[in-house]
């Protein structure tokens, strides 16, 4: 989701809104209640820290006892970008 239509759909959510392609607001590893807490993308799993945003592809991973990796941009974020995920793979 760009920086735009995350701007948009935020707006969106703060005004009681919904907008077609909106998700929630919590991005990669922020806390969640449910999937749609998240950003697209995004599911809300239970891990050791309580529940948190990673990429949907991770339920795979977790139905099958597996650990979930997930690439951030770690750069970005270091410049006030909100974190952002993809999927890696299973360990």
């Amino acid at each position: 989701m760009s920086i735009t239509t995350r701007a948009l759909c935020t707006l969106a959510l703060l005004f009681g809104f919904s907008l077609a392609g909106c998700e929630g607001g919590a991005s990669c590893k922020e806390s969640c209640d449910t999937n749609d807490d998240c950003e697209s993308g995004l599911g809300c799993f239970e891990v050791i820290g309580g529940k948190s945003c990673l990429p949907a592809e991770c339920s795979n991973c977790f139905e099958s006892g597996r650990t979930c990796y997930s690439d951030e941009n770690l750069s970005e974020q270091a410049e006030g970008e909100a974190a952002m995920c993809e999927f890696s793979h299973c360990g």
